[in-house]
């Protein structure tokens, strides 16, 4: 028997990589797309330590400035929130004595 023939019989079933590689291949597109990233910015020069501190110093009041807004987001939620509580109290408390003053008309 002849390889050509071994080549021959082969090629009825069609060539596929086995499911162990089929599930792989799309975990490995991510990979490529941070590769092209890392490329893309090998060719950037490193930056001095003036810009990376004046860089941060920006970052930094980006942040502060984010969390005061924040924060006096917070404190106005809280204040309505307390508002709205204290309103809350004072209306049970009205009800409650409306239903002491019911529940007495009606044992008399």
């Amino acid at each position: 028997m002849s390889i050509y023939a071994i080549v021959d019989t082969n090629q009825e079933a069609p060539l596929s990589p086995p499911d162990s590689f089929k599930s792989r291949s799309p975990s490995l597109s991510p990979n490529m797309d941070y590769m092209h990233y890392e490329r893309k910015n090998s060719f950037q020069l490193p930056m001095s330590v003036e810009e990376r501190r004046y860089r941060n110093k920006l970052a930094s009041a980006k942040y502060r400035a984010k969390k005061q807004a924040s924060m006096k987001s917070m404190t106005s939620k809280v204040s309505q929130l307390m508002n709205i509580n204290s309103n809350l109290q004072e209306e049970l408390s009205k009800v409650k004595q409306e239903n002491e003053v019911l529940r007495a008309m009606l044992s008399t």
